[in-house]
């Protein structure tokens, strides 16, 4: 039994060794400069939390938007909370109206406690009652009933979420960073109905969400979420049309202005600095997504599609992979959906092995004429092969200003990542 347990591990030995040789030998584009993995907590944190819809107790159909809004808000305030982990909207909303077992529910999200409860909305004033229970034993750790205007909710997401951080765990919990403000109630009735009808997806609900979120902004233009949800709906919306895309430029930056801590907007600043080939300004975005909180899938994805971008997909796969061990159900691709009108990229590399350069640096100098974003994956993808960065023609066109300063930018990077302070 000994000796053929040896055997066995000496197998397996040489099929690790022989493993990590071929990934040594597979590789033909340029090396990626920051493959280093990054650490995160552990996938079932202690302090996890998926937030299913609240009930709505208004007596009134029409204001399901009202307590699916609700239930939307506290997510995103304990998302905030460093030392946090919290299931994805669309993982949690998934339950919505089913007679799921908790412990179903908490396994499927990969979390420990559900919080649970409803809203009831009377003219200007909310009642909102929650319930944390803990996934394992049924029992309730924390439950509380707030009676408040409805101008004072943005202040009180963020008093319940800190509550419920510290009934999560007896660690200190750092909060949000960013300072809610009072909001005027028809224009919170607004971009409450607007995030209802951006989580439809569809073009008709996505541009109804757009006419309600410009009108919340510009009810309170002192309230950062409105303009960030108009500069979402606005890139999503977008597609190929360059002047649709710069709708959402505005927006974004103005929700930055009051609050340089809103995720949705950085994150949306973010895509619009890779399409509007804005270099340095992407790398502004993602200094600011590195002090957010790492338990948070969306961030994790956001710093994937920076470095992915940038030139350092090992570092992108290693944050993607860390955000889908986090929240395995969140729609990155929806996200980051990238519509250039034409696949110059894609259809380049595809020649490239066929070993039509020709063809393929004829894709490549559409793709950059297009301002194709996906342009910028390919320098140093491992599948990228050697003999077309040592094309003459592709080295021309990466002497653009434009492309040349992306090079800059990659390099300057590369260096700050092989500092010992990594970012």
């Amino acid at each position: 039994m000994q000796s053929r347990t040896s055997l066995a591990l000496f197998a397996l030995l040489g099929l690790l060794v022989a493993a990590a040789a071929g990934g040594a030998l597979i590789h033909f584009g340029r090396p990626d400069p920051a493959a280093r993995p990054a650490q995160f907590v552990p996938v079932i944190q202690e302090a996890s939390v998926a937030v299913l819809p609240f009930v709505n107790m208004s007596g009134d159909p029409e204001k399901e938007y009202f307590s699916d809004g609700i239930s939307g808000e506290l997510r995103d305030a304990l998302a905030d909370m460093h030392g946090v982990l919290v299931a994805s909207r669309a993982s949690s909303f998934a339950y919505k109206g089913k007679n799921t077992d908790i412990q179903d529910i908490a396994r499927k999200l990969r979390v420990r406690t559900l919080l649970e409860g409803s809203v009831r909305e009377d003219g200007n004033r909310v009642r909102i009652t929650a319930q944390l229970i803990s996934a394992a034993t049924g029992l309730h750790l924390w439950s509380q009933t707030y009676d408040r205007g409805l101008a004072d909710f943005p202040l009180l997401q963020d008093e319940i979420a800190a509550s419920i951080a510290r009934a999560l765990t007896d660690r200190p919990v750092v909060d949000s960073a960013h300072t809610p403000k009072r909001v005027v109630p028809d224009a919170y009735r607004k971009y409450l109905q607007a995030r209802y009808e951006f989580a439809g997806r569809s073009p008709d609900r996505m541009k109804r969400a757009l006419d309600l979120a410009k009108d919340a902004a510009r009810s309170a233009p002192d309230f950062a979420p409105g303009f960030a949800l108009v500069a979402r709906a606005s890139l999503q919306l977008a597609g190929t049309d360059r002047a649709a895309l710069d709708d959402a430029v505005v927006p974004a930056e103005t929700a930055l202005a009051l609050d340089p801590d809103n995720l949705e907007a950085r994150l949306v600043h973010l895509q619009l600095s890779f399409r509007r080939w804005d270099w340095r300004a992407a790398t502004d975005d993602a200094d600011h997504l590195l002090t957010a909180n790492p338990n948070n899938a969306a961030v994790l994805y956001g710093l994937a599609y920076y470095y992915r971008h940038l030139g350092f997909p090992e570092k992108a796969r290693t944050y993607r992979a860390s955000a889908a061990r986090l929240d395995p159900s969140y729609d990155w691709r929806r996200e980051y959906a990238e519509p250039t009108g034409s696949d110059g990229a894609r259809s380049g590399l595809i020649a490239a092995h066929a070993g039509d350069f020709e063809q393929a640096n004829d894709q490549f100098e559409r793709s950059y004429d297009e301002r194709d974003i996906a342009l910028t994956t390919v320098p140093y993808d491992s599948a990228t092969p050697h003999r077309l960065v040592d094309d003459p023609r592709w080295k021309t066109l990466w002497q653009k200003p434009e492309l040349k300063a992306w090079q800059d930018e990659h390099d300057r990077v590369a260096r700050a990542l092989a500092a010992p302070a990594l970012r």
